[in-house]
């Protein structure tokens, strides 16, 4: 991995026009969700009934950051980011045979590391895609607290914790006046899963979000 950091700095750096770095300033928000399919699962409590796990409402997401955009020719850059994030959405629990319910916010705070390549159309319209690593420096065990209304102890059935990740991203910025662009883009959590192994329900949440914000180029 090293390896592989250390040829792509080396690349970046024999690009023409790279010391023609541009810095920016970006914030912005909108709404977020956690995104896995219907589980089903027994009530350890009571073998007579079934829990159904589900994403429920949409939450909300925003985040402040700074960017470095290198150029890569005409119509080709790099950006690299480094931003800060909120990120949520309502996970549902249903008891079926006895229709109890406890719906709870899950949310992480998360420190972000976008690595995209962009491509420029006009003056005016940039297109990014790329991976975005995270590290979540805050996680509210939304998903757990549900079933501590149900009476269990979420710490002996699941392992839920997440402290890093990869985001797919793709995004779009479009030029306002100068210095100024609209960015707009969607993030996806990559490797959701709800398994069991060594006696634990093993879990992991793909958070999703749809922002818009505004980019200040210096």
């Amino acid at each position: 991995m090293k390896r592989v950091l250390v040829f792509a700095t080396l690349l970046l750096l024999m690009q023409p026009g790279f010391s023609q770095i541009r810095w920016a300033a970006k914030a912005g928000g909108g709404p977020s969700w956690m995104a896995f399919p219907n589980v089903y699962m027994q009530d350890p409590t009571d073998a007579n009934n079934t829990l159904q796990i589900s994403p429920a409402a949409t939450g909300g997401t925003f985040y402040v950051g700074a960017e470095a955009l290198f150029p890569m020719g005409d119509h080709w850059g790099f950006r690299s980011e480094l931003n800060f994030s909120y990120i949520s959405g309502e996970v549902n629990v249903d008891v079926l045979i006895v229709k109890l319910q406890s719906r709870k916010l899950q949310s992480y705070t998360r420190l972000n590391i976008p690595l995209l390549f962009s491509v420029r159309s006009s003056d005016n319209f940039w297109a990014s895609f790329g991976p975005v690593v995270f590290f979540n420096l805050h996680d509210n065990k939304g998903f757990e607290s549900a079933f501590v209304d149900f009476g269990l102890d979420p710490s002996q059935y699941f392992d839920t914790d997440i402290p890093w990740g990869v985001q797919a991203r793709l995004a779009v910025d479009i030029k306002l006046q100068e210095h100024l662009f609209l960015e707009l883009k969607f993030d996806y959590d990559i490797g959701k899963y709800f398994k069991y192994e060594n006696d634990l329900y093993h879990v992991r949440l793909a958070a999703q979000g749809v922002t818009g914000g505004i980019t200040y180029l210096f």
